[in-house]
C-alpha cells in the first residue's frame, strides 16, 4: 500500500482483531473519561478484551452492575467506576484515554457565551488538566500513552457546531505540542500522544441539540444518513495505538480511525518525510509554514514610516 490512499471503514477489519490484542495490555491502568458514552463505552470494551485494568469516569452517578460484568468478562483485570473522579486513579496510569466531549449544536450569534465557555471546559480543559495530572508519572517512568478522542471537525468549518469545531482543534494542536516538548523533555521516552477522529458514529447529541432549529433538521438529515461508523472501531484503534503498534509514524500526530491503520503504517517513509501530513497546520503559498516560523533571509532596509 506504500504511497497509495489507506483504505477506509466503518468498521472493525482483520488488522484490528480483538483477537489479535488479547491480553496485550495485561497490567496495564487506562482510565477512561466519559465512559458511559456510546464511543468512549466502547472504548472501554476493547481494552477490556486487551485484558487492561480499568478506571471509568463519567458524570453518571453509578455504572450499571451488568457493564462491570460485562467487562470483565470480556477480560479486564479489573474495574473501578468514579463519578468526575480521577485522583485515586492519576498516579497509576499507563494509559489515559480523554473520551468525555459535548457537542454545542446552535446558532453562534444567538448562543449564550457562557454555553461556549463550559463546551471548551469540558472538550479541552479537561484533557488539558488530566493531562497534566499523568505526565509527571509518565515523565518519571519515561512510558505513557495519552489518545484524544478529538473529532474531523477540528479540521472543518462546521456551522451551528462553533464551540465543538473550535474546541476539538485546540485539541489536536494541544496534542501535538504536549508531544513536542515532551520530546525535549524526555528525549528517547516511551511516552505517545495522539489526537483521533474516532469515526462517523452518531451518539444522539446531535439528535438532542438539533430538534431546537426544526428548520435545520431537515437540511442535516441527510448528513446525518452519512455516520454510518461502528464505535467498536474507534475502540480497536485506541487499543492498538496504545500498544505502540505505530507510535514510529503517529506519535504526536491525528489519526482518523476510519483509515487503515496497517496502510498508514506501511506509508512510514512519507509520514518521516513530511512532519506536516496528519497534524492540524494553516496552508499557505509558498513554503513558509513548513520553516517553522524562524526563516533565514537577507535583512530588507528599514521603512522610514510613514513614508510620506
Amino acid at each position: 500500500m506504500t504511497d497509495q490512499a489507506p483504505r477506509i471503514h466503518n468498521e472493525i477489519y482483520p488488522f484490528l482483531h480483538p483477537s489479535k490484542f488479547r491480553n496485550s495490555l495485561k497490567g496495564q491502568v487506562v482510565l477512561i473519561t466519559g465512559a458511559i458514552g456510546t464511543i468512549a463505552s466502547a472504548i472501554a470494551e476493547s481494552f477490556a478484551t486487551a485484558g487492561a485494568s480499568l478506571f471509568l469516569s463519567d458524570i453518571r452517578d453509578s455504572l450499571a452492575d451488568s457493564t462491570k460484568e460485562r467487562l470483565l468478562h470480556l477480560g479486564a483485570d479489573a474495574v473501578h467506576y468514579s463519578r468526575c473522579d480521577v485522583n485515586a486513579a492519576v498516579g497509576n496510569v499507563d494509559v489515559l484515554i480523554n473520551g468525555a466531549g459535548v457537542v454545542g449544536v446552535r446558532v453562534f450569534h444567538k448562543q449564550d457565551p457562557s454555553l461556549f465557555f463550559r463546551d471548551m471546559a469540558i472538550n479541552l480543559n479537561g484533557p488539558l488538566m488530566l493531562m497534566r495530572l499523568v505526565m509527571p508519572s509518565f515523565i518519571e517512568r519515561r512510558r505513557g500513552c495519552v489518545i484524544n478522542v478529538a473529532s474531523r471537525a477540528g479540521s472543518l468549518n462546521v456551522p451551528f457546531n462553533i464551540s465543538y469545531s473550535t474546541s476539538k482543534a485546540a485539541l489536536i494542536r494541544l496534542t501535538s505540542a504536549i508531544q513536542a516538548e515532551v520530546d525535549e523533555v524526555a528525549p528517547s521516552s516511551d511516552i505517545q500522544l495522539y489526537s483521533i477522529h474516532p469515526g462517523a458514529v452518531l451518539d444522539g447529541q446531535r439528535d438532542a441539540a438539533l430538534a431546537e432549529f426544526p428548520h435545520i433538521t431537515s437540511r442535516f438529515a441527510e448528513w446525518k444518513n452519512k455516520f454510518t461508523g461502528s464505535p467498536g472501531l474507534a475502540g480497536m484503534a485506541c487499543v492498538a495505538l496504545a500498544t505502540g503498534i505505530a507510535k514510529d509514524v503517529l506519535r504526536g500526530r491525528y489519526f482518523d480511525v476510519e483509515q487503515d491503520l496497517e496502510d498508514i503504517i506501511s506509508n512510514a517513509a512519507l509520514l518521516k518525510a513530511d512532519p506536516l501530513l496528519h497534524t492540524l497546520h494553516v496552508t499557505l503559498l509558498g513554503s513558509l509554514e513548513r520553516e517553522e516560523g524562524a526563516v533565514d533571509r537577507e535583512p530588507e532596509a528599514p521603512f522610514d514610516f510613514p513614508g510620506f
